[in-house]
This record gives structure tokens, sequence and C-alpha cells, in this order.
């Protein structure tokens, strides 16, 4: 987000740095751009346990 979005300017205004994360936000829909997940099931297993989806379930 910081490079695509902000890049090395400074932003005046929060209002300003949420129109700018929005229009950035927008392009990025409009492009339909794919994440590469690369954290995987087992991965989520070893570090939070085997649990960890049971646990993330009973809560909501």
């Amino acid at each position: 987000m910081s490079r695509e979005c902000l890049g090395r300017n400074r932003i005046p205004t929060l209002a300003a740095l949420g129109a700018r994360v929005q229009q950035r936000n927008a392009a990025a829909d409009r492009a339909r751009r794919k994440i590469d997940w690369t954290f995987t099931v087992r991965d989520a297993e070893r570090i939070f346990g085997s649990d960890w989806f049971n646990r993330i379930v009973a809560k909501h």
C-alpha cells in the first residue's frame, strides 16, 4: 500500500490520505488484481496450532 499509494510523497491531511487510498483501491478493483497467497494451511497449523480454524470460527 505505501509503495503503490503513497510513494515518497507527504500527505498534508488525513482527508487527503483517505482520498488517495480510496483512489488506489478503486483502481485495484477495476484492474481485478489477484493476490498471490503464499501462506498455506500447513503454515497456519505450524504457526497457530492445529486447531486454529476452530478457534477463529468459535469467535464469530
